[in-house]
Formats: structure tokens, C-alpha cells, sequence
């Protein structure tokens, strides 16, 4: 009785199994939004491009992904006068 239980079991979550889809996202029409917080105050906030991205969905829900930005197109949008310094800075190594 047990093992055929256990049959029934392993071909019902056999077939309940789902093929999962990738989705490859559209650079060329996708942007991301970021937001920094200082600790004493204030923050930045602006855009950036992604390189390239992928996104797993697995019956309707999605599953995983992976999304590669490119930080040469990183852009702040609040501080006029100030923007280059800190796009320079976002940009470099440190």
C-alpha cells in the first residue's frame, strides 16, 4: 500500500511540473529608477539603462531573472549644477 502511494504521489507532482519561459527584456525601451538616502539627510535619485535581462515565469508567476546594468548611462536628475560631480562619482571605482 505504501509504495504504491508513493508511486501515485511521484507521478502526480511529475505532472504538475510546468515548463518555465524565459523573457528577454527590451533595453532599447526599459529604464530603471534608483534612489539613495543619506544617513544624516537628503539623497539623489535618477535613472540608469540595463545592459541586457532575462525573466523566469513559471506558470503565470515569475521565478527568477537576471538583469544586467550598464552604470556608464547612470543619470541623477535633482541637483542641476551638481549632476556631472556626482554621475562622476557613482561612475568611478570607488
Amino acid at each position: 500500500m505504501r509504495r504504491s502511494m508513493m508511486l501515485i504521489l511521484l507521478f502526480c507532482s511529475t505532472v504538475s511540473v510546468h515548463a518555465q519561459q524565459l523573457y528577454t527584456v527590451e533595453v532599447n525601451s526599459s529604464k530603471v529608477k534608483w534612489k539613495a538616502t543619506k544617513v544624516i539627510g537628503g539623497g539623489h535619485h535618477g535613472t540608469v539603462n540595463l545592459a541586457s535581462g532575462q525573466v523566469a515565469v513559471n506558470d503565470k508567476i515569475i521565478t527568477g531573472g537576471e538583469f544586467i546594468i550598464d552604470m556608464n548611462t547612470i543619470s541623477a536628475e535633482e541637483l542641476g549644477g551638481k549632476t556631472k560631480m556626482l554621475e562622476g562619482h557613482l561612475r568611478s571605482q570607488d
